[in-house]
């Protein structure tokens, strides 16, 4: 018997409040911890006459950070629920925000934008799948909603935060997005329901027909499977732009490849709902993580026509989009959802990290020489190995059919 996105056949997913509360919250989070930062590190740079590396590495200690914590949030969802994790990592969010538009000093943002990794960690995604998997009977359906809806968040905050702080400068655009972002969801996650863990009578968690070593064995496997696609994912993401450029394309394919990863990602989330209605968990998520090792394979075709390029753009997206389902809806398919907060902290932290490391080591191995081939056919041989590892995480768990 497999984890369903129905849990119950006679539930039938809809719309409601609580559902549009979840989505919004991780929408503003997102974008104001994640997307609105690097939108304004160019002025920030100029205010303080200081290179923008000095934020950029601030940067990657927010992703470090909410790695290395994420554990810690997953066991703190256990012990008080997901609702008071949301509702005071906004809290923080906004106070971290208000707190960066008044620096008196640079040197303060070296602590103040990786503690926003404090908030991020309690404020988004896994927070909100906890909360699902708590207390709602078909979660798997509201979790497609949230991650449809929170998919455009970089597609309104990026303009957006643009757009303010050319008029009004970059302090106020901060100001406004504490407001804006975890301002409002602190108050949308205060609002929500106590989320109670989910009885057992509403649980359908897979059967493990195994013991608990290949479990440990199991686990192992899908951890590989994580921190191998977020190596891909973040260095490929970060270093999109040069990485094309490198490739000496076109400048319209150039920006039309940019502008068509946002929309692939939405779209595999759509797949992955058609797939798994038809071909259940584990087969929708073997099909759509293929995308990834498949991007890779599209590039040998630029020697054939340049356009090959928004076909690596297309598949690159779907596959990050694809992941965000398959991680939540894997981790509770195959140990259950009975602790599946702290469960899932555990999962993000090596994957967290990797994502953290992945941007600069990329392009250090580039600036010390090693030729761009060389790093593309790295970047193909470990999404095989991601997919490799999923398809063998279900193998030594031994999930079977009922």
């Amino acid at each position: 018997m497999e984890y369903s996105l129905d849990c119950c056949a006679e539930v039938k997913p809809r719309l409601n409040w609580a559902t549009l509360q979840l989505a919004l919250i991780c929408t503003l989070n997102y974008g104001a911890l994640l997307y609105l930062l690097p939108v304004l590190f160019l002025d920030m740079s100029a205010y303080w006459s200081l290179p923008i590396s000095y934020f950029l590495w601030a940067y990657s200690g927010l992703l470090l950070v909410e790695a290395l914590i994420s554990p810690w949030v997953g066991r703190t969802i256990e012990r008080i629920g997901a609702r008071c994790v949301m509702t005071y990592s906004s809290l923080l969010g906004a106070v971290l925000l208000t707190l960066l538009a008044w620096l008196p000093h640079p040197a303060l943002a070296l602590v103040v934008i990786p503690l926003l990794g404090v908030a991020k960690a309690g404020a988004v995604y896994e927070a909100s799948f906890a909360y699902c998997f708590r207390r709602v009977q078909d979660a798997g359906k509201v979790i497609l909603l949230i991650t449809l809806m929170a998919g455009f968040a970089s597609t309104v905050f990026i303009p957006l935060a643009h757009f303010i702080k050319e008029q009004w400068g970059w302090q106020l655009c901060l100001l406004i997005f504490a407001i804006i972002g975890p301002g409002i969801s602190l108050c949308l996650a205060w609002a929500l329901p106590l989320d109670q863990q989910a009885t057992a009578s509403r649980v359908q968690p897979a059967v493990i027909a195994s013991s608990s070593s290949s479990q440990h064995a199991a686990s192992q496997a899908l951890q590989l499977c994580f921190i191998c696609f977020s190596l891909v994912a973040s260095a490929v993401t970060a270093n999109m732009y040069s990485l094309l450029n490198e490739l000496q394309m076109n400048e319209n394919l150039l920006l039309m490849a940019l502008m068509l990863i946002g929309p692939a990602q939405s779209l595999a989330r759509l797949l992955f709902g058609i797939l798994h209605q038809r071909l259940g968990n584990k087969a929708a998520s073997i099909w759509v993580l293929a995308t990834q090792p498949l991007a890779f394979l599209c590039l040998p075709l630029l020697w054939w026509h340049p356009a090959a390029i928004l076909l690596f753009a297309l598949a690159f997206g779907l596959a990050n989009g694809s992941m965000t389902m398959v991680r939540a809806i894997s981790i509770a398919d195959l140990f259950g959802r009975e602790g599946y907060a702290a469960r899932a902290g555990r999962f993000a932290a090596p994957s967290g990290i990797a994502a953290a490391i992945a941007p600069g080591l990329f392009a250090s191995l580039y600036d010390v020489g090693l030729a761009l081939e060389i790093l593309l056919l790295i970047g193909a041989v470990l999404a095989l190995l991601m997919w490799w590892q999923f398809v063998r995480s279900y193998a030594l768990a031994g999930v079977t059919q009922e």
